[in-house]
C-alpha cells in the first residue's frame, strides 16, 4: 500500500474508516492478476461480514495486507493471495477492512459485480501454480 509523503495512514485507518471508505494504491504482486502493482488503486470500508472468498485488509507479520478469504477454521482466517500459492492464518482480530471496489486505469470495478465475481470464481477453479508460472513467464 502507498503511503503518503511521511504519513502513515495505517496509524489512523480505523478512525479513517468510521467516517469514509479508504483508497489506496496496491504495491506488490500477490493479487495479480486482479490488482496491478503502483497502477490499481482499491476501496477499502468498515467491514460488514466476514464471507469466503472476499477480500480484505489486514495485519500480518507487522505488515498490512490485502488477500482473498478461503477458509474460516473457527477464530482462524486463512487468507491466500491471488497470485500466491502460501497461505496465511490470521484471526478475526486482525482484520482491518474489506475490499469494495479496485480501479484499474480508469475503470472502477465493484466486488459485489457479478462479472467480477465470475471471473474471481473461474480463477480460482484453474490450477494456480501453472497460471502464476505461466503468466509470470510471459510478463
Amino acid at each position: 500500500m502507498e503511503k503518503d509523503k511521511g504519513i502513515n495512514v495505517f496509524d489512523d485507518i480505523d478512525a479513517l474508516l468510521e467516517v469514509s471508505d479508504v483508497t489506496l494504491t496496491v504495491t506488490g504482486t500477490s493479487m495479480w492478476p486482479f490488482f496491478k502493482e503502483n497502477k490499481t488503486k482499491v476501496k477499502l470500508a468498515k467491514i460488514t461480514e466476514i464471507k469466503k472468498g472476499k477480500s480484505y485488509l489486514f495485519e500480518f507479520e507487522g505488515r498490512h495486507v490485502i488477500h482473498r478469504l478461503v477458509k474460516i477454521k473457527g477464530e482462524d482466517l486463512i487468507f491466500r493471495g491471488d497470485g500466491n500459492v502460501k497461505r496465511e492464518t490470521v484471526k478475526k482480530e486482525s482484520l482491518i477492512a474489506e475490499l469494495v471496489s479496485y480501479k484499474n486505469k480508469k475503470k472502477e470495478i465493484f466486488v459485489t459485480s457479478k462479472k467480477y465475481r465470475f471471473k474471481v470464481f473461474i480463477y480460482r477453479l484453474l490450477p494456480r501454480r501453472i497460471i502464476i508460472k505461466l503468466f509470470k513467464r510471459i510478463k
